[in-house]
C-alpha cells in the first residue's frame, strides 16, 4: 500500500510517518514544500520517500503524485504559525489549495483521504466538547478548515471514496 502524508515534516506529521514505518509500511511518501529540514524524520530518512512540493503551488506536485498513485492520502498540511494561524489571511490560501488538492486526489483515484481538521470547527462555548457538540468557527482558521470538510465531504459522496475528518485536539506547548 502507498501512504501520502502531506505536512509530514510538521510535529503531528512526523509522529504519523514514524509510526507507519514502525508499523511496516514500506511505501511512505512524504510531501513538504522544504525536505531539507527533516530532523523529526532523521531515524526514518532512509525507509522513507521525500517529496518536494509546495500544497500551494499545484504545478509542484501533480505529476510526482499522479506518477506514485497513492492509495491512502493523510492530507495534514497548513499554515501553522504560532500565534498566528487563527486569523492569518494564509488560511485563505490553504483553503483554495486544499480544495484543489483533495479534487485532484479524488480525480486520481485514491482508496481513502484523511484530512486534518481541529477542534476550534466547534461551538467552545459549550464548555466540554465531543463530537455531538454544533459546529461554530470562531477564527479565519478554523472557518477554513470547516469549509474545506464540508466541500471535500460533498466530493467524497460524489466520487465515493471514503474520506475521514480527523479533528485535532490542543497540544499544551502549540497555543
Amino acid at each position: 500500500m502507498k501512504i501520502l502524508i502531506t505536512g509530514g515534516t510538521g510535529f503531528i506529521g512526523s509522529a504519523l510517518v514514524r509510526r507507519l514505518v514502525a508499523e511496516g509500511h514500506d511505501k511512505v511518501y512524504v510531501l513538504d514544500k522544504d525536505i531539507s529540514n527533516i530532523f523529526r524524520l532523521e531515524s526514518v530518512k532512509d525507509k522513507i520517500n521525500l517529496i518536494e512540493g509546495d500544497i500551494l503551488n499545484p504545478k509542484s506536485y501533480v505529476d510526482q503524485i499522479t506518477h506514485i498513485k497513492p492509495d491512502v492520502v493523510y492530507h495534514l498540511a497548513w499554515y501553522a504559525e504560532p500565534g498566528k494561524y487563527l486569523t492569518s489571511i494564509e488560511n485563505l490560501e490553504h483553503l483554495k489549495s486544499g480544495v484543489e488538492f483533495i479534487k485532484f486526489l479524488f480525480e486520481l483515484g485514491v482508496k481513502k483521504i484523511i484530512v486534518a481538521g481541529t477542534c476550534f470547527e466547534y461551538n467552545t462555548s459549550y464548555g466540554y466538547l465531543s463530537e455531538s457538540t454544533p459546529e461554530k468557527p470562531e477564527h479565519l482558521y478554523s472557518a477554513c478548515k470547516l469549509a474545506l470538510k464540508k466541500i471535500a465531504e460533498q466530493v467524497s459522496y460524489l466520487y465515493e471514496i471514503p474520506l475521514i475528518w480527523a479533528r485535532y485536539f490542543l497540544f499544551i506547548w502549540a497555543i
